[in-house]
């Protein structure tokens, strides 16, 4: 399921895209993979003295840990606390618009057709007291992601709205006794409302388990008892021909083989590869070390284009042209820009063919950090009726809470909003 291979079962799959990334089916696979490796190596020779399969087990672990050093360099990202708070949540889903979903809400329920713009800071209660009819008192007694407590006094029956995106597993509690909890469908909120009868009350809304996720947990501990089982009956050695006391022989060795390797490799990190670029490039200021090309337009003295990589320069009509331009923010950013790549005839030609980038890359522009460099891929669909010819593709920045207004190119004479970026030739 993470090979191209398996392209036309994705594409048939009706939920498919919902799983997002194909490699989350790694995490499937680790576990009984971890498992056949720790067996395989009890299937390693072993020579008169056993130290034979412990220095094969050593060296294919340097197989297996080597490659992975790379990941031991992580690109620099936004920080986030240590300790996080809600309130820190919070704020970072305001700042990259996710909101608790994605950018496009294609995790919303089906009962929430778009999600309103979030407050400035983290609500400390969820009813929604602006729609509450006169007369009624509602005093909040309890606040966490999956609870909610009220004190409320109602002049006579009606209904409370609670900010919260209904799903089943929110219940709804009046004095003690469940009520029906529903989707508030007007506007397309699917928020949280309840039914709440005349006098003083208890309100209560508790996120529970659904069915569904019972069944879940109750799968999992069946699963957690049968590996327990299975691992006692194999440490009692009534499983398999092999000796208790020969099998802990064999692991002590192999232990000791694999601690003495992971020692080893962690001095010659420290010590060398640390020092050197085997697994991790550091590029000089102002340059991005391995792009293809190196150039510096800056535009609105807001952002400077400093690289940039061409997957083709030759193409054919229907094509896609990938390009990734590498942006570094010259100053802390207050708006979120967006970038555009033109195929033209020419400079001064309307353009035939676009495409956009950075909020869809990356994270918004105002999160970005002066001094470090962000890659933008873009990616322009030749259009099937394409002629044959030279093109020119042009790059720029845009703003999109001014009209898409397009910034102008720092010191250009006269004024332009665009800098030319590479020729692309369409053959037929």
């Amino acid at each position: 399921m993470v090979t191209p291979g398996s392209t036309p079962l994705w594409e048939a799959l009706p939920l498919g895209a919902y799983i997002q990334f194909p490699w989350r089916f790694l995490g499937l696979a680790s576990l009984p993979l971890a498992y056949l490796a720790g067996a395989a190596a009890g299937l390693l020779p072993r020579g008169a003295h056993g130290n034979l399969g412990s220095v094969v087990l050593a060296l294919l672990a340097v197989g297996l840990a080597l490659p992975s050093f790379v990941y031991t360099y992580p690109a620099l990202r936004e920080t986030f606390p240590v300790t996080a708070s809600p309130a820190d949540a919070f704020a970072y889903d305001k700042k990259f618009k996710t909101y608790g979903t994605t950018i496009r809400g294609e995790y919303l329920p089906i009962w929430s057709e778009w999600l309103p713009k979030p407050p400035a800071t983290l609500p400390t209660e969820r009813l929604d007291r602006s729609v509450l009819p006169p007369g009624i008192q509602a005093e909040s007694l309890a606040h966490s992601s999956n609870y909610e407590a009220y004190r409320v006094a109602m002049p006579e029956a009606g209904a409370l709205l609670f900010k919260l995106l209904y799903y089943p597993a929110w219940h709804a509690y009046v004095d003690g006794r469940e009520v029906p909890a529903t989707p508030f469908r007007q506007y397309g909120l699917g928020w949280v409302t309840c039914e709440v009868p005349a006098g003083q009350h208890l309100v209560e809304l508790r996120f529970t388990n659904t069915p569904l996720a019972q069944a879940g947990d109750l799968l999992s501990l069946v699963s957690l008892l049968l590996t327990g089982g299975l691992g006692l009956m194999a440490w009692r050695g009534r499983l398999g021909p092999v000796p208790a006391a020969t099998a802990v022989a064999r692991v002590g060795s192999d232990a000791w083989a694999v601690a003495l390797l992971a020692l080893c490799l962690f001095a010659a990190k420290v010590l060398y590869l640390d020092n050197t670029s085997w697994f991790h490039t550091a590029s000089p200021p102002g340059t991005v070390a391995r792009a293809q090309t190196q150039i510096a337009s800056s535009f609105g003295d807001e952002m400077l284009a400093i690289a940039y990589d061409l997957d083709r320069r030759e193409a054919r009509a229907g094509d896609t042209v990938s390009v990734t331009i590498y942006w570094q923010p010259l100053r802390e950013l207050a708006t979120d820009y967006g970038s555009f790549v033109e195929l033209r005839r020419g400079p001064g030609e309307p353009p035939v063919a676009e495409g956009k980038g950075i909020y869809a890359n990356w994270a918004p522009s105002t999160v970005w950090r002066p001094g470090k460099y962000y890659p933008d891929t873009i990616k322009v669909v030749l259009p099937a009726s394409l002629p044959p010819g030279d093109y020119t593709l042009v790059f720029g920045l845009y703003d999109p809470t001014q009209g898409n207004r397009q910034l102008v190119v720092s010191g250009s004479q006269p004024e332009r909003t665009y800098e030319v970026l590479d020729k692309i030739r369409v053959v037929p």
